[in-house]
């Protein structure tokens, strides 16, 4: 949790250098973004994620709720695990790793469009929307997973030997790192789009890419199961593209509103033809 936490830090020191949404022109913003409804929201998601942290280390639980072997969990944890001596690389790689995403998503927001260059004022009035929206999704993404760790109880692999007092022993489903690594990429990515201009192939496949290799990381760790990994990607990749699609896209980008208008929209003034004749 403190790693997904650095992320959501470093996002919130960036949008408070440059958010300026209830200054900038409306033109300056290709998402929409309302400071009332969504800082509270986020907020109370931080405090939600903040709080089942401190749950979890202060009523951790002491046994599993769901301790079966599952046979292609086992099969994968055998191919894919590193050597005992090495599973602490691991684990150091794969918080490397996901702290790199974040980092490389907000330049893309930044410094990415038609071109690679240093943006306008108008440009990061938009990035501080975006930003906002990045922290938002990534509230959401943590306190939804840590509402299903506590809900699931499962064990991790690493404790089936024994891990009396560690408090991360029974919470491994799903994967914290896999699910931030994803929704970092994904929203992106995704608002990358929101955006317009070049480089959306090679944005989407750097991130995706990075976000894999944590969850491939989080298996040699032994911190996780394979499915732990796989949940945690398609929940991240979820919320991180429709948050920023569904909530924050404005009406005007969105071609379906261009094609089919308000039926309370008022009607078009009547235009009148008319012939001069000389006399």
């Amino acid at each position: 949790m403190k790693h997904q936490c650095v992320s959501l830090m470093l996002i919130c020191f960036v949008l408070v250098m440059h958010a300026k949404p209830a200054a900038a022109a409306d033109n300056d913003h290709y998402v929409k973004y309302s400071l009332e409804v969504s800082v509270p929201i986020t907020a109370a998601l931080v405090g939600l994620a903040f709080g089942a942290e401190f749950y979890k280390k202060r009523y951790a639980p002491r046994r599993c709720h769901w301790c079966t072997k599952f046979p292609p969990d086992e099969m994968v944890r055998n191919a894919l695990r590193w050597n005992y001596s090495e599973t602490k690389t691991a684990n150091m790689a794969s918080n490397i790793v996901l702290a790199s995403i974040p980092l490389l998503g907000l330049a893309q927001l930044a410094f990415i469009h038609d071109d690679i260059h240093n943006p306008t004022s108008g440009e990061w009035n938009g990035f501080g929307s975006a930003s906002l929206i990045y922290a938002e999704t990534l509230a959401i993404s943590l306190a939804l997973n840590q509402v299903s760790k506590l809900f699931f109880m499962r064990q991790r692999p690493y404790a089936r030997n024994g891990s009396m007092g560690d408090s991360d022993a029974n919470v491994s489903f799903y994967s914290g790192h896999t699910s931030t690594a994803f929704v970092l990429a994904t929203a992106a990515a995704t608002l990358n789009d929101m955006k317009g201009g070049n480089y959306r192939a090679l944005t989407w496949s750097i991130n995706l890419l990075l976000a894999t290799t944590v969850g491939y990381l989080r298996i040699a760790a032994d911190k996780h199961y394979f499915t732990d990994v796989l949940v945690g990607g398609i929940v991240g990749t979820l919320i991180g593209v429709l948050v920023p699609r569904l909530l924050h896209k404005k009406e005007k980008d969105d071609p379906q509103v261009k094609s089919n208008p308000s039926p309370y929209a008022p009607p078009p003034k009547p235009v009148m033809f008319g012939i001069g004749i000389p006399f």
